[in-house]
């Protein structure tokens, strides 16, 4: 999962191609497009805190 990260800056940038050549199933919450769009397996144009609240409530986690 990159969350608000518009994966430019190597080398941490590279990290999540590397786990897709791997098998990992990638997600990106960012609101602007980041050079890993295309491989993505889910893709989030939204704000960061409201996609991620969303998914606490999905499964179902309460954090306070």
């Amino acid at each position: 999962m990159v969350v608000g990260s518009s994966l430019v800056v190597t080398p941490a940038a590279l990290l999540p191609k590397e786990a897709k050549n791997h098998g990992s199933k990638l997600m990106i919450i960012n609101q602007m497009e980041t050079p890993y769009d295309y491989i993505a397996d889910l893709r989030f144009f939204e704000n960061a805190s409201e996609i991620l609240k969303e998914i606490l409530k999905k499964i179902n986690l309460n954090l306070g």
